[in-house]
Formats: structure tokens, sequence, C-alpha cells
């Protein structure tokens, strides 16, 4: 059996297309292949020595590894690996991998994610 037939055997076991459970999996946050949120922000903190990458406060101290106005940003957005034509966890392994993700700040991430959007938005033809 393919892994393409396997997703899509998982998928109807729990009544999904399969691109709803490819989505369902990459929200999941994976801490048995990154770590625990914590361990992650650790990290990234260190990695960015404590500063925002991002350039609408950039170079803007943050608030610590713990800290809750910090959130985990996926420079690649997580919805570009649903559609890859990779295994699951192939997939997964990619988006949530350290050199996808950034510490930045709260106010930050909702711009970004905002600005992502607007773009999806008026490429996509109505």
């Amino acid at each position: 059996m393919t892994w393409q037939e396997r997703e899509e055997q998982a998928a109807a076991d729990l009544g999904m297309t399969q691109k709803q459970y490819r989505v369902l999996r990459m929200r999941t946050w994976p801490w048995w292949i990154v770590g625990s949120g914590r361990q992650v922000r650790t990290r990234l903190f260190k990695r960015q020595h404590g500063l925002c990458p991002l350039p609408y406060h950039q170079n803007s101290r943050l608030n610590g590894p713990c800290g809750d106005k910090d959130h985990v940003d996926h420079i690649r957005p997580r919805k570009e690996f649903v559609v890859e034509d990779l295994p699951i966890l192939e997939a997964i392994k990619a988006c949530w991998d350290d050199k996808n993700l950034q510490l930045v700040h709260q106010d930050c991430h909702k711009r970004k994610t905002k600005e992502q959007r607007n773009k999806l938005s008026i490429a996509q033809p109505r």
C-alpha cells in the first residue's frame, strides 16, 4: 500500500476528504517531532537573540521564550504544505522545522497573517 493510499484510507476512516485530513494533521502541534511549545519558543528565542525578525517592529525585543505575547510564526504558511505532494509525516516535518519557524510579537503575527490572507484573496478569482 502506498503512502497516498494509506492517507486516503485514514481520511475515509474519519469521514473526511484527503485534504481535510491533511489540514487537521497539519494544525496539530507535532510535539513528537519538534518538542513542546516551551522548548520550541526557547530554541527560537535563542536563535533570534531575543529579537523580532518581522519588519513591523524589526529588531524589537521579544518578551522572552515563555511570553504569552510572542507567537510562533510559520515563515512559509501551513496551508502550502497541505497541497504538497509529500507524505503527511514529511509535510508535517517540513512545516514545523525550525527553519520554517520564527518567534514574533503577537501584533506582528496578526499583521503578517492579515497581509497574507489579503494577498491570497486578491490572487484568487471569484
